[in-house]
This record gives C-alpha cells, structure tokens and sequence, in this order.
C-alpha cells in the first residue's frame, strides 16, 4: 500500500497555496460537503486519507469525481495549521509521510488527519409509494435551448401520464450520466425539470445536453398471465418508433388499437394483463429498454428515454373475458331469421323477446339460445356497448343513456327455438286451453301427469279427445323441453319423466294442460281509466279496479291496454311497464327517460271457467344487467 501511494503522490507533494485554495471549494449550488473521513492513522508510514480506500469502504457517500477536498486535523483546525508536509489531489485524496516531517532536529510522526471531498448533491427519491421515472432526453444536443421538463416532455411525447404532476424530486445529469454542474451556464433547475436557454448564457459558454428525471407515484404492476375464463387477444403492433425523425417511439395504446382495429379488443375496464414482447418475441423486459405499461393505457416506449434515442419495435396483446361466439342450435331447435325491429335514434335498442313476439307471433317464448350482431351482419369479437339485458329468456336491449358516447350501436337479433311441435299448438277459434294441472311430483319413480288419473281427479274439466297437449316446469314456467331430460308427451296419454332414464336420475316437477273446445264464450269489459300519471305513476291495477266496483271479473284471462290520448297499443308508447291478466298494468314514472308515463286505460278479458295467464311483459328495468 505504501509503495502505492508513494507512486500516487510523488508529483503532488509540492502544491502552492493557491492551488491548494481553489481544490477546497465547494460553491456550485448542485453540490454539496460529504461528511469527513478519518480511516488511517499515522502509523510507521504516515497518515493516508485517499479517494480510492474511501470509495471502496464508502460507496454510497463519497463520488468518483469531487470537485474539492477539505483536510482537518481531526481537532478540526485547518490541515496547514500543523506546518507538515502533505499532498492534496482531487484524484487521489491525501497523503502526509513520516518521514518528511522533521522536527527537534528529527524525524516525526504525521499528525492524524480527516478529509471530506466535495460531491453532487444527492437527489433521493426514498419517500413510501414512489420511485425515480426512467430519464428523459427530449432536448437532445448541445448548444440548443434545453427544456428538460415535465410539460415538454408530454408535449413532446404526446403523453400526460408519462410523468406526475408534482414530482417531489428531480435528478439532472449531463446525458451521459455526469453530474450536473453550472459550469458558470445559467440553468433554471426546479421539480418540475431544467431548463437553459441558449441566449442567456455568458460569452464563451453553451448549454449542454442534459437528460432528468423525477420521483413520482409508483405505477402499479401490471399482471402478466391470463386467468381461467378469460383469453389472450393476438398480438397487436399498431406503432413504429422510427417512422420519421419527430417520432416519439413505440406506442401501442389501447384507444388506438380499439379505433383501428375495432371489435379486436375489449373495454379498458375489462382488461386484466398485457403481455408485450419484441417482434421476435423475445419478452419486453429483456430489451434494456426503459417503458411504461399500464392496465388504463397500454404500452408505451419513449424514445426519449433510450441512451442511442430509439426504442425497439414492440407487439403487445391483452387478457380479456372470452371473446363473442355464435352459439349452437341443434338438435330439436333451430335458429329464427335476424330480427331489427328497432334501432337507437330513441332512447335505446330494444331487441328484447316480447316485443319481438308481438310483430313474430310464431316466435317461441322462451328460446334455448340467443346471437346478435350489428344491424347490417357486421360480427365483432368485443362490443363497447353495456347491455342493459342480454339473455336468451328476454332478448337485447341497449340503453343510450349507459352508454360513454350516449349512444348505442344498432344491433339484430336472432332466436334458437324448438322446431314446431304439432302438440303444443291450440288452433282454431272453437278451442282453447285449459288450466294448468299438476298432480304429481318427482320424489318418487319420477313424474307422471297421467291424463287418465287427471280426468279422474278434475271430473268435466278435460274433453275426452285433446287436440293439444303443453307442458312446462312447474317451479318457472318454462317449457318442458329447456331441461333436456328425457320425457314422454302425448294429448293421449299426458306427459311421463322417469328419474332411471335421466343421467342424473332425477327429474324436475312438470304441470301440463290440454286443448279442448270452448266450453263458454268470454267477454272484454268496458275500457278503464282509473287513474293518471300525475304522481308517480299510472296505476291501473286489477286490486285496486275490482275496489273501484269497476264491472271486472277477479280472475280475468287475458288484459289489454292502450294509450287514451290516441288509443293506439301500450307498447307504441315504448315506455317502461309492467302488465298481466292477475296485475293489471302499472307504469311508474322514475322508470322513464322522461320522468312520466303516458295516459293509459285497460280491458280485461273475463271468461266463466277458471283464472289463467295469458301474457307477460317483464320490465326491463328489473332484470339483471350485463357487460
């Protein structure tokens, strides 16, 4: 070691005064004293404080390339006030050797002695929650104005999230990792970046190439696997970072797959992880390259940040919920014609399954499955539009207003129903169904609606020769087939559901009814208008018509409303409303776009023989929504 520093200092050992001044500075504003070193002690040799011991025993407190050096004897007087020989150097520290002290005509031992050195200021970004951005470069070259800060970088870049409003830090080098100095320039350095102008430098000076960077909210992660029932999207590459000089790099954002590659991916809020690699798939974390990822934007990569300023070219797919396929209809079912029976100029789309019934009777109630598209045949495999409903019981409906833009696509729909079924049609005028009849139940050998023992049981209810038989379940009033069990139907013989032909050896409750010819003549009552909308609704319930003494029977069979002021249909109107023969009709005036219900008045069909319902419309307004 010693022969070390002999080597190191021998040219040092004589440094004048002046000299020795200007090195014990420390006056840039970027830099700032470390705290003093004493880690030798004037043993046999001497007393030797050097920069290289120091910058191996202290790495995070002392800098390669100080800019002054403060000696001390370790009472803390001025090194010269001991009147030893010693050698001070930036590069090296300080060196006293015993043997050029001479004192009472003799050699004496160096004083012990402590350094501190003159080092940029450190710029810590250590606060809970945050973390130094990659460095940025947008001002590149010397002898131009540097704006190095945080509004011309999202100018620049295009890219307000790029960097935080309030950075609590900034960290400026000289872009080739330098630290910053003045150099007698004239820099403006705050949070929010650097600036220097060129013009307001002093003669012979220029502004240099500088890059920065600030502490800012850390970004959350971003996963990167994609979990059970959802999918990967392909890999998307949208962008270029070389397409001309002004390029800002590669940026494959979601808004701007989404606008050029519509239906290829779904809504940012549906996004659960991004996978991004190079074009050769090498994975992006391996590139070197400084970027930004994030479940709300996408993926950027800024050529700013880059040491050579070019980013390299980058694909990038995303997690998404399953894409959009056609469902099967096979079997007994197949699929009805597309249907658009309305669009959204309105206040929405409404493709929901009563409405369509009412222009398509020969739809069936209740389908087995449901596809849609855009009105024209257009098929996507993500739609921006949230449905109100989307099911295979009750159909599509969009509502502008749940909409981002307020407005919905204009959609077509179609229906899987059951081929047609000869027995479960009650044609002509002279017939009609009977009630719904339910004698047994499943806990046993399964569930039989025996006609034999129906008849029996209700005597002169059923004809002798049923042109019809329906069946349906029992607990939701679906029809019978949306089971898939195994059963027996016949206008014969009625319906047999034996649990040791079912896979799960069971069956579900059945309850059947039969066509019979009309065994009376029913009547539609005079029109009622009990009430008006100019509270919160319109109320026409059966309840409170039959308390009115209105001339209505208590179990009518059928209902029908329409509008007083034109006395066209109810359902004309397009207002959110809920009707049946056992309710009535009721229109609440919080469900409708407008905060009012039209006027309506109703009719109920009364018959001699028992209650039954005929119709249903379920208002939209209560059933699930889906995304």
């Amino acid at each position: 070691m010693v022969a070390d520093v002999i080597l190191a200092f021998v040219f040092t050992l004589l440094v004048s005064a002046s000299a020795r001044k200007d090195i014990e500075k420390c006056d840039d504003p970027f830099y700032e004293w470390t705290k003093y070193f004493d880690s030798d002690d004037p043993g046999h040799s001497g007393d030797f404080e050097t920069l290289k011991h120091h910058l191996a025993y202290y790495p995070d407190d002392v800098c390669e390339n100080p800019i002054g050096i403060d000696v001390r004897l370790l009472n803390g007087e001025h090194h010269t006030s001991a009147y030893e020989v010693t050698s001070i150097s930036l590069t090296h520290g300080f060196a006293c050797f015993n043997k050029h002290q001479r004192r009472n005509w003799g050699v004496s031992k160096c004083s012990d002695y402590k350094v501190r050195y003159c080092c940029p200021k450190k710029v810590v970004c250590e606060d809970v929650g945050r973390e130094f951005t990659p460095f940025f470069d947008v001002s590149s070259g010397e002898g131009i104005d540097q704006m190095e800060t945080v509004n011309n970088i999202r100018a620049i870049s295009g890219l307000d999230f790029v960097v935080c409003d309030e950075p609590t830090a900034v960290d400026v080098r000289l872009v080739d990792g330098t630290a910053l100095m003045t150099g007698g320039n004239v820099l403006e350095v705050t949070n929010l970046g650097l600036v220097c102008i060129e013009s307001q430098q002093p003669a012979g000076k220029s502004c240099k190439d500088y890059k920065v960077r600030f502490c800012c909210p850390k970004r959350p992660p971003v996963p990167s696997t994609c979990g059970d029932g959802r999918e990967w999207t392909e890999f998307f590459s949208i962008d270029q970072p070389f397409t001309s000089p002004s390029d800002p790099g590669d940026l494959e954002l979601i808004a701007d797959i989404r606008n050029q590659r519509r239906g290829e991916l779904c809504r940012p809020e549906q996004i659960t992880a991004i996978e991004v690699q190079l074009m050769n798939g090498v994975p992006a974390a391996e590139s070197g390259d400084p970027t930004f990822t994030g479940l709300d934007f996408g993926f950027v990569c800024l050529n700013a940040n880059q040491e050579n300023r070019l980013c390299h070219d980058y694909k990038a797919r995303f997690c998404c919920p399953e894409k959009i396929r056609i469902p099967t209809c096979s079997g007994e079912s197949e699929w009805s014609k597309f249907l658009d029976r309305d669009d959204p100029t309105g206040r929405d789309d409404n493709e929901l399954l009563p409405f369509q019934r009412l222009r398509k009777p020969e739809l069936c109630e209740v389908s087995l499955a449901i596809d849609f598209r855009l009105a024209g045949g257009v098929r996507l495999d993500y739609y921006d539009d949230t449905f109100a409903q989307l099911s295979q019981q009750f159909g599509l409906l969009c509502q502008n207003r749940d909409q981002n833009d307020n407005r919905c696509d204009d959609y077509e729909v179609r229906f899987c129903c059951p081929k047609h079924l000869p027995e479960q049609e009650c044609e002509g005028d002279g017939n009609q169904w009977t009630v719904w009849y339910n004698s047994d139940d499943p806990s046993e050998s399964g569930d039989i609606e025996c006609l034999q023992n129906l008849r029996a049981d209700n005597p002169g209810e059923i004809c002798e020769n049923p042109s019809a038989i329906n069946a349906e379940i029992a607990s939701i009033e679906f029809p019978y087939y949306l089971t898939n069990e195994k059963v027996k139907i016949s206008r014969n013989s009625g319906l047999t559901c034996l649990r040791s032909d079912q896979t799960d050896n069971s069956c579900v409750d059945y309850r059947v009814r039969f066509c019979c010819p009309k065994r009376n003549n029913n009547h539609w009552t005079e029109w009622v208008n009990r009430d008006s909308p100019s509270f919160s609704f319109d109320n026409e319930r059966l309840k409170e018509i039959l308390d009115g003494n209105f001339d209505v029977c208590t179990k009518p069979t059928s209902v029908e409303a329409r509008l007083v002021a034109t006395e066209e249909p109810y359902f004309t109107a397009n207002e959110m409303v809920s009707i049946s023969p056992s309710l009535g009709f009721i229109c609440q005036n919080d469900l409708q776009v407008d905060g009012m219900c039209e006027n309506y008045e109703v009719r109920f069909c009364c018959p001699d023989g028992k209650d039954y319902v005929v119709f249903t419309y379920f208002n939209p307004s209560r059933l699930p929504s889906y995304e």
